[in-house]
């Protein structure tokens, strides 16, 4: 595990491929989201997402999950980027591994940790 010192050492771990799940924890801190999306016949589709003005470091996280989606949105500052993951078990295993490591989001990451593993049906 690498010490964090800051967030500008998360961006330039991010830079060099090296993130850890502290380094993931401290990126969600800053910018995470967990949330449900419905869609209209085939129930709800959970999203743990990452948002960003920097691709390269959400560009990281996808080679760090080695799964997921970018996407772009443009707005008046420029590109704005969006790192998902989607589904049940993928969520769960994220939070749970970055859950010791955050601070600012940590009580929504537990309730959603017990929320998500009281579901029966995968999503």
């Amino acid at each position: 595990m690498i010490e964090l010192t800051s967030w500008m050492s998360v961006e330039s771990l991010a830079k060099q491929n090296k993130l850890a799940w502290p380094d993931v924890a401290a990126i969600f801190d800053r910018s995470g989201s967990v949330y449900v999306g419905h869609r209209i016949r085939k129930g709800n589709r959970y999203r743990l997402r990452f948002s960003s003005y920097n691709k390269e470091l959400l560009s990281s996280l996808l080679e760090f999950f080695d799964s997921g989606t970018l996407y772009c949105e443009h707005r008046s500052r420029g590109p704005y980027y969006r790192f998902e993951i989607v589904g049940r078990d993928a969520i769960l295993d994220a939070l749970e591994h970055i859950l010791p490591y955050l601070s600012r989001r940590k009580s929504m990451a537990e309730e959603w940790i017990r929320n998500l593993g009281q579901l029966k049906i995968p999503f």
